[in-house]
């Protein structure tokens, strides 16, 4: 956990493949209207966005995304 800049707390959560590909994912304490999550997953290549990729995805965030009338793609 670390202070967040808008006041209270956020977390990073991350997680990395083999290949050195990976996302992360913003909690942040202070919004809990939106599921907690103020960020976006960012992939560090761009072209892991293709399609067939969501099959990957957490079914949870994609439930969230779609609650929160955005794209499900991860």
């Amino acid at each position: 956990m670390l202070p967040a800049p808008e006041g209270g707390w956020m977390m990073l959560l991350g997680a990395q493949r083999e290949d050195g590909t990976g996302a992360i994912l913003r909690w942040d304490s202070t919004d809990r209207r939106r599921w907690g999550f103020t960020g976006e997953v960012r992939f560090d290549r761009p072209e892991l966005r293709a399609p067939g990729f969501m099959d990957e995805c957490p079914s949870w965030w994609v439930c969230a995304m779609r609650r929160r009338g955005r794209s499900a793609t991860c």
